[in-house]
Parts: C-alpha cells; structure tokens; sequence
C-alpha cells in the first residue's frame, strides 16, 4: 500500500511539463520506468539486496541499506508521486503504517479533527494509542464545512479527511475544507483509498 504525504505546505502539486500530452492511464502504464539505467530494461528488476556499496567510506551513494529505501520501492514511490501529482511520495507496508506515521510526526500537544465516520481502525489510533502522545481529537460531520471550522483550536494541527469515507461514503467537499485548513495554517491530509488518484488527486483540490 502506498500514500503521498499531502501536508498542504510541505507538498503542492506540480505540473509536470508533458502532464498535457500524456493521459493518466498512460502515466499508469509508463511512471517509474527509467529504461536508461545500466541493463536498459524495459521493466524495472526486484532488488532483493539488504546492502549496497558505498563510492567510498563518507560518501554514501543513493541507496545504503533496504530498511531506508532501495531501487525498487524508490519505482513504487515515483509511480505513486506520479498518479498523485506530488513531488514525492513514501511507500508503506499497509495503510495504517501509512496513517500511523502522519499521526506519530503530530507534536505532543496537538489536536486533529477527524470525520465521524472516520476508518475504524483510524478511530482506534487516534482513541487508543495517539492520546498516549498527549494527541487530542474532535470528530466532526466533515460534510458540513462550519462544523469542521468550530472544531478548530487554538492547539488544532491538522484536518484528517476521508472522502469518500469508510464505510459510510459520504463525500466531502475537498476544495473547501482544504481552504479552511489553509485559513487556520494547518497540516490538511487526505485518506484517499476508496478512489484512488485514477479518480480523485486530492493534491489539485489544494490539499
């Protein structure tokens, strides 16, 4: 599974320069594949190696050890940035490591609005294990824009969207909220699994 960290001030989108002549299922089929590497395969290889070599002793080169990254989840990361219209983006073993790390970079202190019918197990890390980080919360109908703004405080760090939401499939005006978050200075983020980048790119909406 993987996710593009959407803070709104840490990541815009980005056009890129063909973004008009290729159409997203093209950028499906052709994202990530660098066929000028060494091999010139069309394909990118599965690179079981834990460990690489180093130009010298104090010169790491890009990759150093499979935990930090290596060539073929890097491949993974620019398709995803790609589909996402992002600058980068991060792959994660599931979604909730994905969740999990967004809610874990929160200084202690903080507090997050989150939807009503937020994920289940997105509830449970923010009720559950979150608070033990002093991370507070509200739960808010994210389908209405003035009930998202009063939850806002003056320790509110950051809005958790999920549109559509999970189960429940209420969709909420990103635009909007993206907006609202941009007004108050906070960290807006995007669970963006139901629809995929194929149709929705939360980045666009200002997110």
């Amino acid at each position: 599974m993987g996710t593009t960290w959407t803070a709104h001030d840490t990541v815009a989108f980005v056009p890129h320069p063909r973004e008009h002549e290729y159409a997203l299922e093209t950028w499906t089929i052709h994202a990530g594949l660098d066929p000028t590497d060494t091999t010139g395969a069309l394909v990118p290889a599965i690179h079981p190696s834990t460990a690489y070599v180093r130009p010298a002793l104090d010169e790491p080169g890009d990759f150093t050890y499979s935990r930090r990254g290596n060539p073929t989840r890097a491949a993974l990361e620019q398709v995803l940035a790609r589909l996402h219209g992002a600058r980068r983006a991060v792959a994660f073993g599931s979604g909730m490591a994905a969740v999990t790390a967004v809610g874990q970079l929160l200084p202690s202190g903080s507090h997050v609005v989150l939807p009503d019918d937020v994920y289940g197990n997105t509830h449970r890390l923010y009720t559950l294990i979150l608070p033990e980080q002093h991370i507070t919360v509200d739960f808010v109908d994210y389908t209405d824009p003035h009930a998202v703004e009063r939850a806002i405080g003056p320790t509110t760090r950051m809005l958790w969207v999920e549109t559509p939401t999970n189960p429940t499939q209420n969709v909420v005006d990103l635009a909007v909220v993206a907006d609202i978050g941009h007004t108050h200075d906070l960290l807006v983020a995007v669970d963006n699994s139901w629809l995929s980048p194929y149709f929705q790119q939360p980045l666009k909406f200002g997110v």
